[in-house]
């Protein structure tokens, strides 16, 4: 049993490798808005085995991929060009260091092994069941670490992908409201479509409180100020009594719930300053007839009133001119 003592001692010491690259696990998360979730499902199934990759779960909500950690972010990309992306996160675990020592332990415990079956084969007939009795614990010991190396190994060569869908409803979200708030329900995309497509006289405004936003034209008004682009995105800011005065933290609660019961999806909420006045900002989406509109609402309390500023498009369109439809909000005077 001596000879066992030097390789005992060296596992006590803790004996571990460096690996000569870091080894990561790659996991990535994201949401995507689509109109036929079993259509984009076969696409992203179809891009994850293109990738040499497969799928590891489907469901009714969501796809799970396994791709080569390369591809990962590729993967992420193409999914998300399948529609509204909504949210996206990706996360990067470096299991170099636990490898190592798996290694370095499995080494140890290996040539536990082979010296212990020496010893096996000399042993006095009283030792041969304490010998056997270690050699069963070291085998058991061996084929853990062995499947905790494989699974670590599988996890950091092929990354995890999982696709979440949300439907959209193809009928268009509720025009009106249960709210006690009159202001809050007359917040509609297919009213403010609908006010664009009978005004045509267009010329410089009168109104005080805003600007076009870069590449709009706006149209002649008294009561509220309304500009366009040359692709159709629309932009336009009113006021509304403030009553009952209430704080920006209650309107944005208000104003997130009654949109989302009316039907709407929320792409993204947070504040937004039109000078020095804060304000509360929320990007939803809807169906209009074939297309996919997003549709910007922020909204400034003022004193004795509200600002409201309304912005929509189809989602393409809208994307790309949504940092001059927020820069002109930022330069609304409320």
């Amino acid at each position: 049993m001596r000879t066992l003592i030097p390789v005992i001692a060296l596992f006590s010491l803790g004996i571990s490798g460096t690996a000569s690259a870091a080894e990561e696990v790659v996991a990535g998360s994201l949401t995507v808005k689509v109109a036929q979730r079993e259509e984009a499902s076969q696409a992203v199934i179809a891009q994850a085995r293109e990738a040499g990759g497969w799928f590891s779960q489907l469901a009714e909500d969501h796809i799970t991929l396994r791709v080569p950690s390369a591809q990962v972010e590729p993967m992420m990309e193409f999914s998300a060009g399948l529609g509204v992306l909504a949210d996206r996160q990706i996360s990067r675990s470096d299991h170099s260091q636990e490898l190592s020592q798996a290694r370095a332990r499995l080494a140890t415990r290996q040539e536990m092994l082979e010296q212990y079956m020496e010893v096996l084969e000399g042993a006095s007939s009283k030792a041969v069941v304490t010998v056997e009795r270690e050699v069963t614990r070291l085998v058991s010991e061996i084929e853990q670490l062995k499947g905790r190396i494989r699974y670590l190994e599988d996890q950091v060569d092929y990354g995890t992908v999982t696709v979440w869908f949300q439907f959209r409803d193809r009928s268009a979200p509720a025009s009106d409201g249960s709210s006690s708030f009159a202001w809050l329900n007359s917040l509609n995309l297919v009213d403010l479509l609908g006010e664009f497509q009978w005004l045509d006289t267009r010329g410089k405004t009168t109104t005080w409180l805003a600007e076009p936003p870069d590449g709009f034209a706006p149209y002649k008004a008294k009561k509220a100020f309304r500009a366009v682009s040359p692709d159709g995105v629309v932009f336009r800011v009113r006021s509304a009594e403030h009553e009952p005065e209430a704080d920006l933290a209650f309107w944005k609660e208000a104003m997130s719930k009654r949109m989302v019961e009316a039907g709407y999806q929320v792409l993204a909420e947070g504040e937004i300053q039109a000078g020095s006045t804060a304000g509360t900002m929320l990007e939803l989406t809807a169906p209009y007839g074939t297309d996919d509109y997003s549709y910007l609402l922020a909204v400034f309390p003022a004193g004795k009133e509200l600002v409201i500023v309304e912005a929509a498009g189809e989602v393409a369109t809208f994307a790309a001119r949504k940092d001059a439809i927020v820069a002109a909000i930022g330069r609304v005077q409320p």
